[in-house]
């Protein structure tokens, strides 16, 4: 059928619609620019997400028209069937994304797809490693079933809404308050008991009390005046008092550049752990609805299966394609069938392995890079990884998703009160004519003193976590970093994991050790 007939076809089914305008639409398809469909808003929503499930809807319509059975569920509302009838007219107004007259639908879509991850890869929003494991996905049953899992629950959680995210985060963010605030009591215990005033007191012990009194609720500015006037700074003389009183007045701190009270800090930090769509943070909600819903077992068994890099990239699928009109099992297996299928994944499917390897060890620390080549080389546990051990490793990697995300949203205080506390420090003047050079003294050690007591409450508040970083590294030195051979190798599921640990250590060992070298030495 001629473009023109289908054209007319689908406009006598849109005018079905009463909300369509059908005039305004018309005008609309003649404006589609075929080389810009990502930024003509033909392909793209109000969320700059690309609609592929209007495109998935659409593929099986034409399914549908000819005689054929859909490999999705259709929507049960008319909505997402009207928007994908207008996506279609818009993109079979274009020669490069028209629907020919020899096509086959799952051929329209194709290309559709094709150019979409061309663009995705050009602008890096999808990496080498990234199309690798979707890759993985489309050829591998064990990787399939964790990536189609793991965009499954994604879109699930989004679907329930922002106020269910926030809801499922909140033991994450009761835990950042609890942590920062039993941190900061072990560093105020810590804080020498000599008071202002005390001749034996060293400078440092007394700005250390000062800062203690503030944790207190003491205001800052009385804090660090306290200190300043400890070291006698520009006190001297019949005037000193009031040159040192309009000192203070001069460069008192305020509320907006750091908060100057116990009360005020607190507060800030209740703000700056509020939920962040960070990948800890996701990873962590990801898990407790997957509780909720009895479905950790799965997540589990992805860890398990040392698959765990297929969460990441279906977060980046997520927040990059919008799979509205489709149910969540059909789209990852949509998305997954069409990576299978199409000409998107070309560039990897024909990349060599050492091209392969060398996309994954782009992305990887130099410490699991020195796990990587003891693996490779033969110095790590050989033969069949035993169930007691995967647990062991499964549960790490489980409590670690909490802390990481309180040691995300930690991080986002650390980096507010750090800054605020770099900005407050420049804002107070440095001595001139008037004001002693030990004023520099002064003011410099108070800040130097702030910024170690607050650092010490960081490390603190971030122990538990590194030591559970430090058991699950313990396991990487001992078998290596399987979850990093995994992608550069994916095992079969047909094959024990003995097996595939010779496997994926021959393989790697046919690549050139410089290959691994020449990273190791940047």
């Amino acid at each position: 059928m001629k473009r023109d007939a289908i054209n007319e076809k689908v406009l006598k089914l849109l005018a079905r619609f009463g909300s369509v305008d059908i005039p305004g639409l018309v005008a609309e398809v003649s404006r589609v620019d075929a080389s810009a469909i990502l930024q003509s808003g033909v392909l793209v929503d109000a969320s700059g997400k690309v609609q592929l499930g209007q495109v998935g809807v659409m593929e099986s319509l034409l399914v549908m028209a000819l005689g054929g059975k859909p490999t999705v569920t259709m929507p049960r509302s008319i909505e997402p069937v009207r928007d994908a009838l207008i996506l279609f007219l818009k993109l079979n107004n274009t020669d490069r994304f028209g629907y020919h007259p020899d096509d086959r639908p799952e051929r329209w879509a194709f290309r559709i797809l094709d150019q979409l991850f061309l663009e995705f890869a050009q602008r890096n929003d999808l990496s080498l490693k990234d199309r690798l494991v979707l890759l993985h996905a489309a050829q591998n049953p064990l990787w399939h079933a964790a990536f189609s899992y793991a965009l499954k629950l994604y879109l699930q959680v989004v679907e329930r809404g922002e106020a269910f995210i926030k809801t499922t985060d909140k033991p994450a963010m009761a835990a950042t308050a609890t942590a920062f605030r039993t941190a900061v009591e072990v560093r105020r215990a810590k804080i020498p008991k000599l008071k202002y005033g005390n001749p034996l007191a060293g400078f440092k012990e007394i700005t250390e009390y000062a800062i203690g009194q503030y944790f207190d609720g003491l205001d800052i500015n009385d804090a660090m005046s306290q200190t300043l006037v400890q070291s006698q700074l520009g006190t001297g003389g019949d005037s000193g008092q009031e040159r040192f009183k309009a000192f203070l007045d001069a460069n008192r701190i305020t509320m907006d550049m750091f908060p100057t009270t116990a009360a005020q800090l607190y507060a800030q930090v209740g703000a700056s752990i509020q939920f962040k769509h960070t990948e800890e943070e996701v990873s962590n909600v990801l898990y407790e609805f997957a509780k909720q819903t009895q479905q950790q077992k799965q997540m589990e068994s992805m860890f398990g299966n040392f698959a765990e890099a297929a969460f990441p990239v279906a977060a980046k699928c997520s927040q990059l394609m919008s799979f509205k009109g489709l149910e969540a099992n059909d789209a990852a297996n949509l998305l997954v069938r069409w990576m299978r299928e199409s000409g998107a994944l070309d560039d990897i499917r024909g990349a060599d392995r050492r091209t392969r390897i060398e996309a994954v060890l782009d992305t990887i620390s130099k410490d699991e890079l020195s796990n990587l080549m003891a693996f490779r080389s033969g110095r790590t546990t050989s033969g069949e990884l035993g169930t007691a051990v995967i647990n062991q490793y499964v549960q790490g990697h489980v409590k670690l998703l909490t802390l990481n995300a309180v040691n995300q949203k930690m991080q986002r205080v650390q980096a507010a009160l750090t800054s605020q506390m770099d900005a407050s420090e420049a804002f107070v003047a440095r001595p001139g004519a008037a004001i002693l050079k030990d004023m520099t003294f002064g003011v410099d050690e108070f800040f130097r003193t702030l910024r170690s007591v607050f650092r010490d409450i960081f490390e603190a508040a971030d122990s538990t976590r590194l030591t559970q970083t430090r058991t699950l590294d313990e396991f990487r030195r001992k078998y290596g970093p399987l979850s990093t051979v995994s992608v550069m190798v994916p095992r079969d599921p047909k094959v024990s994991s003995g097996a595939w640990i010779e496997q994926a250590r021959k393989e790697l060992g046919e690549v050139s050790s410089y290959v691994f070298e020449k990273r190791l030495q940047r």
